[in-house]
């Protein structure tokens, strides 16, 4: 995680969010240089999540006990493809393994931004997102 990070900490800007896809990564803030909260993209409507103790019942949790930050900071997928396609400026971040992009099938035909053996991550610009199948007939920044 950290050297992926220590390149996102160099190339991120302020306002621009972090959106990490099934898998909470606790160090990834720190060693980002993160200053605002990173979003997790995830199914919070599965029944399963309050039934195992680990990262997704913690946030879920913590979502239910401050319900203003849960709903900014636990998203669906379809909410969030819907925020990026409507970004009219700067770069939304995605940080995701792998193997998740079964959960977010539009985002393993796009190279990178930055990758290593485990994780990748994308910056997504407005323009960079035009060019989206999943965007098409939705209302864009463009």
């Amino acid at each position: 995680t950290r050297p992926l990070a220590r390149a996102l900490a160099q190339q991120h800007q302020p306002g621009e969010p972090v959106f990490m896809v099934k898998e909470y990564l606790y160090d990834l803030p720190f060693y980002a240089r993160l200053t605002t909260p990173l979003a997790m993209v995830d199914d919070w409507g599965d029944p399963r999540i309050t039934q195992t103790d680990n990262w997704r019942k913690e946030l879920f949790d913590a979502g239910k006990f401050e319900a203003t930050a849960g709903t900014a900071q636990l998203i669906e997928e379809a909410p969030f493809v819907d925020r990026l396609c409507a970004r009219q400026r700067g770069a939304i971040w995605v940080w995701a393994r792998p193997p998740s992009m079964e959960f977010a099938l539009w985002l393993k035909d796009l190279p990178p931004t930055l990758a290593n053996d485990r994780y990748a991550l994308w910056r997504l610009t407005p323009d960079s997102v035009r060019t989206l199948p999943v965007c098409a007939g939705k209302p864009t920044g463009g």
